[in-house]
């Protein structure tokens, strides 16, 4: 018997995956310093930017963001399919934050997306996240969301 606590992944004939995830932490606002927010937290974001930065497009254009944003992804760290294994990364990432993130320097709105893209919903239950860590995030003053792509197939 398998002692390994993580479920299979089922894959149908013909499709790389059922469905693909990706969840992220973001932090925003107007005054956000990113630097120091990750010194605050303790650990680097996968990208971010301040509200004033400059960007050029592949076209050319020149964006001026217009607020501030930390943005940390867990695609390429966590290898699971499940939402809450996900959320557990995060929240350990985390361990070390006693305050609400609301509450550090600059930043005005804070949440967990989970964006799932799909071409079959299948089993649902890597969705399920314990009422724990639903409340972890609550102190922290992190909102929740989940974003559903549906894929189109080509007949």
């Amino acid at each position: 018997m398998d002692t390994n606590d993580s479920k299979p992944v089922i894959e149908p004939v013909g499709c790389e995956r059922p469905f693909s995830l990706v969840v992220m932490l973001g932090l925003g606002g107007d005054k956000l310093n990113t630097a120091k927010i990750s010194s605050l937290i303790g650990f680097n974001p996968t990208f971010c930017f301040e509200k004033g930065d400059i960007v050029h497009t592949k076209s050319g254009l020149e964006i001026v963001r217009t607020t501030g944003r930390w943005v940390y992804e867990t695609k390429g760290i966590v290898n699971s399919l499940a939402v809450q294994d996900h959320i557990d990364h995060i929240l350990s990432k985390l361990d070390n934050v006693e305050c609400p993130l609301t509450a550090l320097p600059g930043v005005v709105d804070s949440a967990v997306s989970c964006i799932l893209s799909t071409n079959s919903l299948g089993d649902t239950e890597e969705f399920s996240i314990e009422s724990d860590r639903v409340r972890r995030l609550g102190l922290l003053d992190i909102g929740l969301e989940f974003v559903v792509i549906p894929s189109r197939r080509v007949s």
